[in-house]
């Protein structure tokens, strides 16, 4: 029953997260509920976004460990409509991308009681609702993220104007540690590290990863290749750093 419920809210959340009226939604439930979960409005500085466990959070935690946790970045709906609102109020957004089998995989080791086929619908239907600013946003691959943020920093500061500090990502590695395990335990509202779940990469994921990605490319070759004609399409536009 749990499990069920927790579907349940998940498709609903990633449904509402496609349309403007749902991202209202999603504010309101935010708002109520004190969820980290930022919704972009007119003073908001900067939108980091993307599909679950495309280093969202690895992105958001290098600025706050960086800059400080003032800034006011929109992160962590994971609606299409975020990043669409953005385009719209002037406000520089960052669509972050990842290969959709590594992302469902990733996604799946975090919520075993998701669905592959489901997730690999959401994927499409997440990158498709954003084709109309695919060449209005800063897209971000996996890749870059994890090991360049500092360069995607330094191009929104040329960009945009801005003036964030550019990190020696070697030298605050640790911290940015510290603040992925603090994140993970916060969502989890736990007190120890699940290394299946944190994000940042583990031995334990790779592993589990490699057969869950041999499943989806046995049972939905249809889905997942579809998936990856869209991914594609989003990394010919992406930075280049």
């Amino acid at each position: 029953m749990i499990n069920n419920l927790l579907v349940v809210k998940h498709q609903l959340w990633m449904t509402l997260g496609r349309t403007s009226a749902g991202l209202r939604a999603i504010w309101l439930y935010c708002k109520l509920f004190n969820k980290r979960n930022v919704v972009v409005d007119p003073s908001t500085e900067l939108v980091i976004e993307g599909y679950p466990r495309s280093a969202n959070t690895y992105s958001v935690a290098v600025m706050w460990v960086s800059n400080g946790e003032d800034i006011k970045i929109a992160h962590h709906v994971h609606g299409s409509a975020q990043i669409n609102k953005a385009v719209k109020l002037g406000i520089p957004a960052i669509l972050l991308i990842r290969n959709p089998a590594d992302t469902v995989a990733s996604l799946l080791m975090r919520c075993p009681y998701l669905s592959g086929r489901d997730l690999l619908k959401n994927y499409i239907m997440f990158h498709r609702s954003l084709m109309g600013n695919i060449n209005n946003i800063i897209i971000v691959d996996f890749e870059t993220t994890v090991s360049s943020m500092d360069k995607v920093i330094e191009y929104i500061n040329r960009k945009h104007n801005r003036s964030y500090f550019i990190p020696d990502l070697s030298a605050i590695g640790d911290k940015i540690t510290s603040k992925l395990e603090y994140m993970d335990m916060r969502d989890r509202k736990n007190n120890t590290v699940n290394k299946m779940t944190i994000a940042s990469p583990t031995l334990e994921k790779k592993q589990k990863s490699r057969n869950i990605k041999n499943g989806l490319e046995c049972n939905e070759s249809t889905l997942l290749r579809e998936c990856n004609d869209l991914y594609k399409v989003f990394l010919d536009k992406k930075l280049i750093c």
